[in-house]
């Protein structure tokens, strides 16, 4: 600690140095490479290949090719032809998606693998992935052709309002930078009619060595990583005279730029302020204390716009001060704010209000120690975790290092660092920072309405009238104000423990309380500092009186903001400071429950937050007005937005109008009542008897015997409720649901399905595996074959309360003019699995990757959370959650036929159609 502390003084410019965990090292061509050990999750590697080259050094002629490329990556290389590649992975159990992926930025391209190292030669295998990636794209021609409409679909898939604006705000935001011509989705013009000589261009220029890093993090000897890198990449070759790599800033201007835009399917009104500047300094310990200090201040500032957006009548709906960094060379901050769509100006008043309160009054000191309590708080538990933390994470830190020059200390290192360097940051150089950042120059405004009758666009002049007054304004001090007292204002009498069992195959414990709640416990060491809960009661809202249904839908969230106990939200916040635990009370059609999270050394701040939201719960009248005035404003324009819309439609269809299952309006927003919100919610927590409390974490059984004992035997016995069937009845024959909204020319297909379940683990399984053959089935037929379109979900949801039952459905998105030919396609091969079942690659790619799942999920705290409840909400024998090779083994292709007749035949019980709002009658 000394030492580190006479570092950080002395040597302050000096670059912090790599954590000694990571080898890193460049061969001769170049090409950098860091390679870690790291145990979680076992058996497991995560890969990475970096090209320092994005869609920023398109030429005119591949505007989207980086992108492209990167998609052509996946569609044959010298090793894999063709899908060859996707599916080995898959073979040996990796998810197209989850484990394998990649991304386009403006400044990089980002390959993703993760697999498995128990077996040598699927790592090595991995490497000839990443080599093949790296020089050995082929480039069919026929590929390419195929694989525009996979791209083109991309593109499609993320139109709409927010695209439309942001097509519109970047010139303004990127003012005279190339940045603001190259979004890395790119032009679809030249994405379906660019030369494939622009492409291979674009691969043969920027795929070279000195651009490129390779990072391999996971469960392995690095000697023998760094060998087979070394293998692998050595003898690629950059060219004789390579292009320029240049870097693109994002220049300033002393003029204020204004961007203010209007579109028909915006939901919500908002504004904003961006103030550009460099980019945040990195590498050094002093960049590293500015960083800090940066840190701590907007999580300051945020604190306060927070409390300003609870008020009663707030003046914003929400707000937040968050830095500029739209790409890698570009840096600033930004404040912005959610406002009233019928006043706006107030809104933006407000803002620039609170921004000159910060400016001439500065944070007060008691804001400051909480902050800093928390930032520690947050260090002590990734240190705590060095040993637990997942390879992914540490992963994408090198990927950070790589391309944003982001320092990779080690978290011991780090943590020394923080604990060093937090005293030293005080208030008044914090205040002066701010200061200097909210001063005007290379400032850009920006609005964002929605364009509708009855709402006065908001103008340019009065933004700039807002700016030039917001210094004359009469502007106090921020007042602080704090509870002191327990959250508790006495300790629960405690009950006892009348029955203990003990599942030692599972390594679970359930003991039955006194007063009729189940407590299941299961202690493990997959983290050291997290510690999950989850709590179930039967009963929820459909135990409401239907003459009450508003209120009852809004009842959990209306007092559940409250705070809790002596504390309103904001005091609770601050009372919470430096600690690490929180829960969350609900109340769902059901049942009734917590959901809850907490350090070990915080386990008792959980249970009396539990306490207090179940016994000693908040009737706030200003938290109902707050949450009834943000209910208005997101109410107002919902059905704006084209897939509200649909969403409304294909939920009237599935529940045939019922009543509870409404969503709301201003008409309904006006039924509800605090009081009965906070009635409903008082009888929902009053007793718990036939309840369940599902604990997973690090803890010792002994220490939670004492927690459990006092404050969960303590909770009020009483007669068990159960639920009430509501009678929610699904559509007699099939229907057509089509909607026709939207400027975009994309439609959305959702075919849904209504079918009798056996609630069981095993029919479960092959749901799973029968969803996932299918999927597989349509992505390679409608994106590989038909390149019409980017992705398909087949979901299956089997349900057992009020009654067993199961949902399916196929979706996705499309070129309008295609859905007829893509419905017969998802028809065909829907048919085929129903006649001929699974072929015996797609089986076992299902069977591999339910397998491999399974083996980190066994090391997941949440895992365990969900699973242990699902049990135990229904009463199912837990010993059956180890025998997943029972359950694999039902993973066969006449199961899988079978499933797919008895849940995909025939026509769907549901056909959505979401078009846009010019689309014809056929």
């Amino acid at each position: 600690m000394l030492f580190t502390l006479l570092w950080c003084f002395y040597f302050q410019d000096q670059p912090i140095a790599m954590d000694a965990a990571v080898q890193s090292g460049r061969l001769e061509n170049g090409l950098q490479y860091f390679v870690r050990a790291n145990h979680r999750p076992e058996n497991r590697a995560e890969l990475r290949l970096i090209i320092k080259a994005g869609s920023i050094l398109e030429d005119e002629d591949q505007r989207g090719f980086a992108h492209f490329v990167e998609h052509m990556a996946f569609n044959g290389t010298e090793h894999f032809e063709k899908q060859a590649l996707v599916d080995y992975l898959e073979g040996i159990g990796m998810r197209f998606g989850p484990d394998l992926n990649a991304y386009t930025s403006f400044d990089e391209t980002v390959y993703m693998l993760q697999v498995p190292t128990d077996k040598p030669e699927i790592l090595s295998q991995a490497f000839q992935i990443l080599e093949d990636w790296a020089h050995l794209i082929s480039f069919e021609d026929e590929e390419i052709e195929k694989e525009r409409g996979v791209v083109l679909e991309e593109w499609r898939l993320g139109r709409g309002a927010r695209m439309r604006l942001l097509d519109k705000q970047l010139p303004v935001f990127l003012h005279n930078s190339h940045y603001a011509d190259r979004l890395p989705i790119g032009d679809p013009k030249i994405i379906e009619h660019g030369d494939p000589a622009a492409l291979k261009r674009f691969y043969k220029d920027w795929y070279r060595p000195d651009l490129m890093a390779v990072v391999a993090v996971g469960d392995f000897e690095p000697a023998s990583i760094i060998q087979t890198i070394k293998t692998h990449f050595s003898q690629l070759t950059n060219p004789e005279k390579p292009r320029k790599r240049e870097e693109f800033g994002v220049p300033g201007h002393d003029e204020t730029l204004f961007s203010v835009l209007r579109d028909p399917e915006v939901t919500r009104t908002s504004l904003g302020v961006i103030l550009k500047g460099e980019p945040s300094p990195q590498g050094t310990v002093s960049a590293y204390r500015k960083n800090l200090m940066i840190s701590l201040a907007f999580q300051m500032a945020n604190q306060r716009f927070s409390e300003k957006s609870k008020e009663a009548d707030p003046d914003f709906l929400g707000a937040g001060l968050s830095s500029f960094s739209f790409t890698n060379t570009s840096g600033g901050v930004q404040f912005s704010a959610a406002v009233r769509e019928d006043d706006p100006m107030r809104g933006f008043k407000a803002l620039l209000k609170e921004l000159e309160r910060l400016k001439r009054h500065g944070f007060i000191q008691a804001e400051l120690d909480r902050v800093k309590a928390d930032y520690l708080r947050y260090m002590e538990s990734a240190l705590a975790e060095k040993d637990k933390t997942e390879s992914s994470g540490l992963a994408s830190e090198l990927v950070r290092h790589v391309v944003e020059g982001e320092s990779v200390p080690g978290i011991e290192r780090e943590f020394d660092m923080v604990k060093t360097l937090l005293p030293g940051i005080e208030l008044s150089k914090i205040n002066t920072w701010l200061d200097a950042a909210l001063k005007s120059g290379s400032r850009v405004v920006w609005s964002v309405q929605p364009e509708k009758e009855g709402v006065a666009p908001i103008q340019q002049a009065e933004l700039e009238t807002a700016l030039a007054q917001a210094g004359q304004a009469q502007v106090a001090a921020y007042q602080d104000n704090v509870i002191d007292q327990p959250l508790l204002a006495q300790q629960p009498v405690p009950g006892t423990i009348v029955k203990k069992e003990t599942y030692e195959e599972l390594g679970v414990s359930a003991w039955t309380l006194s007063n009729g709640v189940t407590v299941v416990l299961k202690p493990t060491d997959f983290k050291n500092d997290e510690v999950y809960l989850s709590a179930f009661g039967p009963g929820g809202s459909s135990l409401g009186p239907d003459s009450w249904l508003e209120s009852l839908s809004v009842a959990d969230n209306v007092v559940g903001r409250s705070g809790a106990g002596p504390f309103d939200p904001i005091a609770l916040e601050k009372f919470l400071s430096g600690k690490v635990a929180g829960v969350q009370p609900y109340i769902g059609t059901y049942e009734q429950g917590f959901s809850g999270y907490a350090s070990p050394r915080d386990m008792e701040t959980l249970f009396q937050l539990v306490w207090a939201y179940g016994l000693y719960p908040r009737k706030d009248e200003t938290v109902f007005k707050n949450l009834m005035e943000k209910m208005r404003e997101s109410v107002a324009n919902r059905l704006s937005d084209p897939g509200t819309v649909f969403g409304d439609a294909l939920n009237a269809a599935a529940t045939q109008n019922h009543p509870r299952f409404q969503p709301f309006d201003l008409e309904s927003l006006k039924k509800i009542d605090l009081d009965k919100c906070f009635e409903f919610y008082q009888q929902r927590f009053s007793h718990y008897s036939g309840w369940t409390f599902v604990l997973v974490g690090n803890f010792e059984l002994s220490a939670m015997e004492d927690w459990v004992v006092r404050y969960v035997a303590s909770l009020p016995a009483g007669t068990p409720d159960t639920y009430k069937d509501l009678g929610v009845k699904r559509p007699e024959k099939p229907v057509e649901v089509v909607v026709k909204k939207g400027q975009e020319p994309k439609a959305t297909v959702r075919l849904t399905w209504f079918n009798d379940f056996k609630w069981d683990a095993g029919e479960r399984m092959k749901l799973n595996a029968t969803r996932q053959i299918l999927e597989i089935m349509l992505r390679e037929s409608l994106r590989e074959d038909k390149g019409g379109v980017y992705g398909v979900f087949v979901g299956g949801s089997p349900e057992r309360i009020p009654k067993s039952g199961c949902t399916t459905l196929i979706s996705f998105t499309t070129d309008p003019n295609r859905v007829d030919e893509l419905l017969a396609e998802v028809d065909k091969q829907k048919q085929s699995l129903i006649e001929k079942g699974p072929s015996e690659e797609n089986l076992h790619k299902v069977i591999e990757s339910t397998r491999r799942s399974w083996e980190v999920q066994l090391r997941e705290n949440r895992f365990w959370l969900s699973v242990l409840a699902q049990y135990w909400r229904y009463g199912y024998d837990p010993h059956q959650i180890l025998k997943i090779e029972d359950r694999i083994a039902l993973i066969t292709a006449a199961n899988i036929q079978q499933v797919a007749k008895e849940k995909y035949q025939g026509e769907s019980a549901i056909k959505g159609l979401l078009l846009p709002a010019e689309t014809s009658d056929k």
